[in-house]
């Protein structure tokens, strides 16, 4: 590795907000379930002290049944120290 920063040999701190892209292709028949799910899920999400924000796609009308959920977080780092994960919002 170079040892430059920002590199695997030093890993730059990141202090900008993080995005996860989570995506499924949902069978037939099975889209109330899926719904149900990503109403868990966005809850879950909400509930954690770095959540900044959250969108769902969900898919056109007569496009293929894929649903994408985005969920947006400050980077763990940057809570304030002495913080628990999961104690509310940070």
């Amino acid at each position: 590795m170079s040892g430059q920063p920002g590199t695997a040999a030093d890993p730059a701190p990141v202090t900008d907000p993080v995005a996860l892209v989570l995506s499924r292709q949902v069978r037939a028949g099975h889209e109330l379930a899926c719904e149900q799910a990503l109403h868990r899920l966005a809850a879950a999400v909400r509930s954690q002290p770095a959540h900044l924000d959250i969108t769902v796609l969900r898919p056109a009308p007569g496009g293929p049944p894929i649903y994408t959920i985005v969920p947006t977080s400050r980077p763990v780092r940057t809570l304030r120290p002495g913080r628990p994960a999961g104690s509310g919002r940070g």
